[in-house]
């Protein structure tokens, strides 16, 4: 009799035994699980958070001008009008055009200035008298004047009222438009109202 009751002990705490190991890699598993989705859930929120800057990267890049339009004239191979890519020099413009002709003064233009959408440069001969050798965006007309449909943006700047960003937004303009047919319609321009136009009216020309 008491062998019995001692195996039916004996079973009884083997089946508990069974039952806990049971409980306890249950909890492993769920613990695990728990794990493994914070660990996905972190890796979502990365690759969310790398995707944003990703885009307004591309949407600055698509709002930059990759080239510019600059004219360039004189003693060179070939003058004529070249594309180049923003933030080019002039000596990058003078490469496009197959480099000086064989009487250009060498010296006389400053190869490693930067030109702007819609400059000339001109490239003068040897012993040619001039009163300076630059580029479009230093270039005014015989009364000192600007002329709005042709200067860069150094040029514009020079004007009262007109920083960068206006000097931008003038080019900016005459590219969309074609041009301005008067001098009054600087006042199409963002930024540019009455005010500041009076004070600018008698420096330009178009």
């Amino acid at each position: 009799m008491n062998r019995i009751i001692k195996l039916l002990k004996t079973a009884v705490l083997v089946f508990a035994l069974i039952i806990c190991a049971g409980c306890n890699d249950t909890g492993i598993t769920v613990t695990r699980q728990q794990e493994t989705s914070t660990e996905e859930r972190q890796e979502e929120a990365g690759e969310k958070g790398s995707e944003e800057p990703e885009t307004a990267d591309t949407e600055k890049t698509a709002r930059e001008p990759c080239e510019i339009c600059v004219f360039i004239c004189g003693a060179v191979q070939e003058e004529g009008i070249y594309y180049v890519p923003a933030g080019s020099r002039v000596n990058d413009v003078l490469v496009a055009a197959g480099g000086f002709s064989e009487n250009a003064s060498t010296s006389a233009v400053n190869l490693a200035e930067m030109v702007s959408d819609g400059d000339r440069i001109y490239i003068p001969e040897e012993g040619e008298e001039i009163a300076a050798v630059m580029t479009g965006s230093e270039e005014k007309n015989s009364e000192g004047l600007v002329n709005i449909n042709t200067a860069g943006k150094e040029e514009l700047m020079t004007l009262p009222g007109i920083g960068e960003t206006r000097a931008e937004e003038i080019i900016r303009y005459r590219e969309q438009q074609g041009g301005f047919a008067q001098v009054e319609d600087l006042m199409k321009v963002n930024g540019i109202k009455e005010g500041t136009f009076n004070k600018l009216k008698d420096k330009v020309t178009k």
